[in-house]
């Protein structure tokens, strides 16, 4: 069975998209709830999947709660706000983690300024950021265990710094060539953005990973950042809108 661990914090009307999302799947479905929003909590004590109402360090601190309660084999991330759009995926998953290590796919990114937008692996090293759409990825629930749960210091790019230990370790994986989440582009990872890089290249760094390669790349990175910071500022948002969706294009 695959444990969907859900995190929120007062934001109801996402939670419940989430939840329906799922409904009806052969799942095991842990939701935690950091926040005091009096509507979750009468939702959460009519759930019934598992639920915790109780506050906590941060989103590491609540996946690292969720990744406790979980009994499945594998545990995907899908946060409040993210939707499973392919439910073959978990079908798909249930076999393919029998030979791998962890699995991955496309996904669907609503962005505020270019729309849907699909996000596939970037296929390029970690300085240019996650590999891996990180609401996709199903990890073998030993792996917590061998690798360590999340890091408490990383407040915004925890699940980049587990990668860099799944890469760092050798861990095998599979890829599904089709979107099967529809990301809400309202994260912190993407809210924050200047200090998900400043973690990035922390946890680069601390895994022995930020050599010229990867320095390269990062620079590309930062540099990207700032010229979409700077069309923002200077009013040519249709300009970056029209730039991420030739980007994304397939």
């Amino acid at each position: 069975m695959l444990s969907v661990v859900t995190i929120t914090f007062n934001n109801f009307e996402e939670l419940e998209k989430t939840v329906a999302s799922v409904q009806g799947l052969q799942i095991e479905h842990i939701i935690i709830n950091g926040g005091k929003c009096e509507r979750t909590k009468d939702y959460l004590s009519k759930f019934e999947g598992i639920s915790v109402s109780e506050s906590d360090q941060g989103i590491s601190d609540a996946f690292n709660k969720g990744i406790r309660m979980s009994t499945g084999k594998g545990i995907v991330f899908l946060n409040s706000g993210d939707l499973l759009i392919d439910k073959n995926y978990f079908t798909w998953e249930e076999k393919t983690l029998e030979e791998v290590d962890f699995v991955y796919s496309d996904v669907h990114f609503e962005d505020e300024i270019a729309g849907k937008l699909r996000i596939k692996p970037s296929g390029k090293p970690l300085g240019r950021g996650m590999p891996f759409p990180h609401q996709t990825m199903i990890v073998r629930r030993e792996l917590f265990t061998e690798l360590g749960a999340f890091d408490l210091g990383y407040k915004r790019a925890m699940c980049f710094e587990f990668a860099c230990r799944l890469i760092r370790a050798g861990k095998s994986s599979r890829y599904y060539p089709e979107p099967t989440v529809l990301q809400d582009g309202t994260g912190i990872s993407v809210t924050q953005e200047a200090h998900t890089l400043r973690e990035s290249r922390r946890a680069m760094a601390a895994h022995g990973l930020y050599g010229l390669e990867n320095r390269l790349y990062f620079a590309q990175r930062k540099a990207l950042f700032y010229a979409r910071r700077g069309l923002i500022r200077l009013g040519l948002r249709s300009i970056l809108a029209t730039l991420k969706r030739i980007k994304r294009r397939n």
